[in-house]
């Protein structure tokens, strides 16, 4: 597993800024969630699998999730 660590500076577009402070999990429950990267707030719960969610994706406007239940959920993104 790669991790990456990015930099912003103060001049950069706060949209931009705005994406790094989410972090989504997919959990054993079968329930994704979003969390403020900084404070660790809950921000929101996708909840809709039957097994445990296995594999996230996250680009600009959707969260998709994949369960052990077979199925790939598409949801609205933060």
């Amino acid at each position: 597993m790669e991790v990456r660590q990015v930099t912003y500076r103060s001049s950069d577009d706060d949209a931009h800024l705005s994406l790094l402070r989410l972090v989504y999990t997919g959990c054993g429950d079968g329930i994704a969630r979003a969390f403020d990267g900084i404070s660790g707030h809950l921000l929101c719960t996708y909840r809709g699998h039957e097994s445990c969610i296995i594999s996230i994706i996250v680009d600009e406007k959707d969260l998709y999730t994949a369960s052990q239940d077979g199925t790939i959920k598409v949801w609205d993104a933060l």
